[in-house]
């Protein structure tokens, strides 16, 4: 997982198309370059958030795989692929941190990061929308102090 994240953080694969906001879109490459095997999905099951496939198309591609709030449901709660964690310092290697960066106005999941160094205690994040290669957890917890975070074991 953190080689692929390594790899691809500044320059996207070949193998994916990229979106607008590509954060989730690129954790979820990065989840299946560790392992993760795709669900059964199709067109009129895309919306489902149990389930999580890269398909040809955007219209053909779970929400579950390039949105961050259906990602987070799809990852904790019906695949429980992850493991919510309760402390943002407890992230190691290949975690997945997400969050909203206006909780008090729509408490909706707005970015997904994975970790890809661990350093003196400290992760460091790498990430698509802002291209991002290892920036510090104290970094962005000082960047966005409002901000809800979501730590995911994988």
């Amino acid at each position: 997982m953190v080689r692929y994240a390594n790899k691809y953080w500044k320059k996207p694969s070949n193998d994916y198309r990229t979106y607008g906001n590509d954060c989730t879109n690129f954790v979820s490459q990065v989840m299946r370059a560790g392992g993760w095997k795709a669900t059964s999905g199709s067109f009129a099951s895309r919306k489902d958030n149990k389930k999580w496939f890269y398909a040809s198309h955007t219209w053909t591609t779970s929400y579950t795989w390039a949105g961050a709030e259906n990602w987070y449901w799809f990852a904790v709660k019906h695949s429980k692929r992850t493991k919510s964690l309760n402390n943002v310092w407890k992230l190691a290697s290949a975690d997945v941190l997400q969050a909203n960066w206006k909780p008090r106005n729509d408490n909706i999941i707005d970015h997904t990061m994975v970790v890809t160094k661990l350093y003196k205690g400290t992760p460091y994040l790498t990430y698509h929308t802002g291209n991002t290669h290892n920036k510090s957890l104290r970094k962005l917890l000082a960047d966005h102090p409002n901000a809800a975070w979501y730590a995911h074991r994988t």
